[in-house]
Formats: structure tokens, C-alpha cells, sequence
């Protein structure tokens, strides 16, 4: 049960990060922009629950486990369907930004090659 949800969270954030990008939305915070998108679907929060084991691992240091370790692979994942690369800050390391309300709750901000 975990690992089809894991794989329809996955699928449903490539769907949307390629809708979104051929919409033109692609800015820094894309991340943030297709995880709120598909938050809005009932079945993604749905499915996105199973993958992290369901109930059973709500507040547990596991499904905490599970949580980053989803949320890093979505990542990961939106950032190669848009052919975007990390940005980096003025030292060269990855920028990154933190956001409240959300699953999640820190990301990596992008940047398309020129």
C-alpha cells in the first residue's frame, strides 16, 4: 500500500510539474508551486498519506523518516521534468527556502540552464 502511494504521489507531481511548466508558471519556487497544486486534489493528500505509512505512522520518528525521504525523491523529481538545476547563492552553495502549511517544509529553489 505504501509503495503505490509513493508511486502515484510521484506520478501526480511529474503530471503537474510538466502542466505547470508548459503553463508558463516555472519561477524559483516551483516546488512550492506544484506541491500546492497537488495538495488540492483529495486523492494525492490521500495517497500521499498511505505512502507514508497511514495512521499508524502519523507522529512516529519512522513515518518522519518516510515523510523526508518522499518529499526530497518529489523534489528531485519536479526539478528533472522542468530540466531545472538547483540555484546556488553568492557562496555557491544550494539555495534553499522554508515555507509553514504546507508537506512540506523546506526546498531547494531552481533555476533553468540558459
Amino acid at each position: 500500500m505504501r509503495l503505490a502511494g509513493k508511486r502515484h504521489v510521484i506520478n501526480h507531481a511529474l503530471k503537474t510539474a510538466a502542466q505547470l511548466d508548459a503553463a508558463g508558471k516555472f519561477d524559483e519556487h516551483f516546488i512550492l508551486t506544484v506541491i500546492k497544486e497537488a495538495e488540492k486534489d483529495g486523492e494525492f493528500a490521500k495517497q500521499y498519506a498511505a505512502a507514508l505509512g497511514g495512521k499508524d505512522a502519523e507522529g512516529t520518528r519512522a513515518g518522519e523518516r518516510q515523510r523526508v525521504s518522499l518529499n526530497q525523491q518529489v523534489g528531485r523529481v519536479i526539478k528533472k521534468a522542468v530540466g531545472a538545476r538547483s540555484k546556488r547563492n553568492e557562496n555557491g552553495k544550494i539555495a534553499r527556502a522554508q515555507v509553514t502549511g504546507s508537506i512540506i517544509s523546506t526546498y531547494t529553489l531552481l533555476e533553468k540552464p540558459s
